[in-house]
């Protein structure tokens, strides 16, 4: 059971309960702009990006642009350890945000933060208000919102708690122009038709070594029953080749290991979920020369793989790149049997 949070109405930039003639994105940006000039760490952050290297990479059908980024170093080597989380204070908590952040209340359940370590302009944390585990049961009702809301330039992402998510301790979303990341603005090389029921539909997409589920629809009821279903064929599938950390996370509502965007345009929703089968590469936890600083999330298998040391920028290349992939993504065998589970 999570602890409501009593906050310093200090905090609270603006609010945003749907009804405001401010739309969220606005709103968001205004935020981010006051937080630039007022908070130094903010500021820091943005000046780190601006020093970002980047370069394209091919591995066969899959292309990832490659991102040099030093100040993400906190997040790639974060310990998601159960007793690592349990010893740290929790960053999302409003009680232990930084002196000088800020927040937009959104719907009196989440707040919208600026992210101090962005990897693309325009990075925001949705966090929810409440110090509850990171996980989609039961939010993903509000994830189509907040898509909605932040339409038509910003995808929502979600990290599942062993897959990318420095806080597998505290339920949040991120929002970042769709614009920034490739898998949303390109069509994929194989994609595939599952199924369609009442006007929502499943496809499956194989890029190389990368695999995916896009769920497309109007109604968001009905993408929220689909999403469902899904996700508990994958996690019937998947278990055995995850660990247990979501099981100690969250013993009830355990969900499989993925990452997801979220975005809304023209009326519809489209939902592209990666399944996963494990959180880091092989190569993470090798020494010397022949390891490769690199733990995957969401804006990774959209195609921004993101590097905070150089030498593995450097030494990249299109062998290493495959079998990071390749280690990471569900085979597409399995993403068959999870087919017929549906």
């Amino acid at each position: 059971m999570g602890n409501a949070v009593k906050f310093n109405e200090r905090r609270i930039y603006a609010t945003f309960d749907g009804r405001s003639r401010t739309p969220l994105p606005a709103l968001a940006e205004a935020l981010l702009n006051r937080q630039q000039r007022d908070w130094p760490q903010l500021a820091a952050g943005y000046a780190a990006l601006d020093m970002r290297r980047e370069r394209w990479l091919t591995a066969g059908d899959l292309s990832v642009l490659l991102q040099c980024n030093p100040q993400r170093v906190v997040s790639t080597s974060a310990n998601t350890d159960p007793a690592a989380i349990k010893r740290r204070p929790c960053f999302l908590c409003l009680a232990n945000l930084p002196a000088g952040q800020q927040a937009i209340l959104y719907h009196r359940h989440f707040f919208v933060l600026c992210n101090p370590f962005p990897i693309v302009s325009r990075h925001y944390t949705i966090a929810h208000r409440e110090h509850l585990p990171q996980a989609l049961h039961g939010v993903i009702p509000k994830l189509l919102q907040l898509a909605r809301d932040f339409h038509p330039d910003y995808a929502l992402l979600y990290n599942g708690p062993q897959s990318g998510a420095s806080a597998p301790d505290h339920r949040h979303f991120q929002a970042l122009p769709k614009a920034s990341i490739p898998a949303l603005n390109e069509v994929g090389q194989h994609i595939t038709k599952v199924c369609e029921k009442n006007g929502v539909a499943l496809y499956k997409q194989i890029d190389g070594a990368r695999t995916a589920w896009q769920v497309e629809g109007e109604n968001a009821k009905d993408i929220a029953v689909l999403m469902r279903l899904l996700l508990r064929a994958m996690r019937r599938l998947q278990a055995p080749l995850g660990d247990t950390l979501q099981k100690k996370v969250s013993p009830l509502h355990a969900e499989p290991m993925l990452n997801l965007f979220c975005l809304y345009a023209a009326g519809r929703w489209r939902v592209m979920i990666f399944p996963r089968r494990q959180h880091r590469p092989s190569a993470y936890y090798k020494s010397g020369e022949e390891q490769i600083l690199v733990s995957p999330g969401a804006v990774d298998m959209g195609g921004v793989l993101v590097l905070p040391r150089e030498v593995d920028y450097n030494r990249l290349d299109a062998a290493l790149l495959m079998n990071i992939f390749q280690e990471i993504s569900l085979g597409e065998a399995i993403m068959d049997e999870i087919v017929a589970a549906l």
